[in-house]
């Protein structure tokens, strides 16, 4: 499990434990996860994963960190997101040679991103069971929608190639589309409650549910093979 990985764990455990409320929580995660962000890029350019969607490229990006950063294995390592995921742990070897280890690593990061965002999100803006059920429409809307271009997505954040303007200007259109108006959607909700909230539980991107484009991950390996 990589160091942002480790750090997003303890965030959800200490929440559920009862600990430091969501806002605290965050802040401090966001203030050490931008360390390491300036420690990675220090240590030199980052291989893999990348998308030419803003915001996509940087949930996948979180699985193809430089091995500086990552921790030593610790208790918390076996639980495995602290319950969130129902997989098996991400080995942290061979993620260089390895694209899907990349990918499991990044799923791993966001699958708890996106739960320490809607928890921090439900609590700042004090969100109505009915507030939290849009909310939560408006993200599986998005992750149904972007099911759809999967594969194409990860074709490109695999290939390392820069495709056709006419390709690659269409599916980032259709995309940011599609994180557009579920962005609009959240705040629509939040209303002027969205100031209140810290940034990071206000991103879209942040609920993008990446264990839903593990089958098209797999077929956009086979298909660059």
């Amino acid at each position: 499990m990589t160091a942002l990985a480790g750090l997003a764990l303890g965030i959800v455990i200490g929440f559920l434990l009862g600990g430091t409320g969501p806002r605290r929580e965050l802040a401090a995660a966001q203030a050490e996860i931008r360390e390491l962000e300036s420690a990675l890029d220090e240590a030199g350019p980052r291989r893999g994963l990348r998308s030419p969607v803003p915001g996509l490229d940087r949930i996948l990006s979180q699985g193809t960190e430089h091995p500086s950063a990552a921790v030593a294995p610790s208790p918390e390592r076996e639980a495995r997101d602290a319950g969130v995921s129902d997989g098996a742990p991400v080995a942290d070897e061979g993620w260089r040679d390895d694209p899907y280890l990349a990918f499991e690593r990044a799923a791993s990061v966001q699958r708890v991103r996106s739960v320490q965002s809607r928890a921090a999100l439900g609590e700042q803006a004090e969100l109505s069971e009915s507030e939290l059920a849009e909310v939560d429409d408006a993200i599986a809307e998005m992750n149904e929608q972007l099911v759809g271009y999967g594969e194409e997505l990860m074709f490109l954040a695999l290939d390392g190639r820069e495709p056709p303007p006419g390709d690659l200007l269409g599916i980032t259109h259709d995309v940011t589309g599609i994180l557009h108006r579920a962005q609009q959607r959240l705040e629509t909700v939040l209303g002027e409650r969205a100031t209140q909230i810290d940034a990071e539980a206000r991103r879209i991107w942040n609920y993008v549910d990446l264990d839903r484009l593990e089958p098209a991950a797999r077929a956009a390996m086979e298909r660059g093979r």
